[in-house]
């Protein structure tokens, strides 16, 4: 079944995995192999899987051209921001885009990584979820290239 407009899919079987590989499909044999491999992985590492949400979770992002007249002063030079917002938000002129962080998500991410297998998902695309990595965890040691997106 298509898991995109629920059609029976006749000639096909499987999954789609095209937020990783556009095209990728894996037969049923294969996702319960990789099931099996990633529940003994987890069992031995004593981890759960956490998925976080990107927006409205671990930061929050608008397009420059949204911000209203009492937000402009965040688009200043990082110097000049209140002290409490330097670190925490940042200006991505090439995506046109101001995100600003959650409170201490940085010691939250420490934290959780040490109980759980963290995965990253956005309903935006891989773009910009690459981008909101590298201000999350730029060393990659919370998620490291793991990733749901679009």
């Amino acid at each position: 079944m298509c898991f995109l407009c629920g059609q029976r899919l006749i000639e096909q079987s499987g999954v789609t995995f095209g937020y990783i590989h556009k095209g990728l499909r894996l037969n049923n044999d294969e996702i319960y192999r990789l099931r099996n491999t990633d529940i003994k992985k987890s069992l031995n590492n004593k981890k759960l899987y956490l998925v976080l949400d990107l927006d409205h979770t671990l930061l929050n992002s608008t397009q420059l051209n949204h911000m209203t007249a009492e937000e402009e002063y965040l688009i200043s030079p990082p110097d000049s921001l209140p002290d409490e917002l330097k670190g925490s938000l940042f200006r991505l002129d090439f995506m046109h885009m101001m995100t600003k962080l959650r409170p201490f998500i940085r010691t939250f991410l420490k934290e959780a990584s040490e109980m759980f297998e963290m995965y990253m998902y956005t309903i935006g695309d891989r773009a910009y979820a690459l981008e909101m990595a590298k201000l999350l965890d730029p060393k990659k040691e919370y998620f490291g290239d793991r990733m749901i997106t679009r």
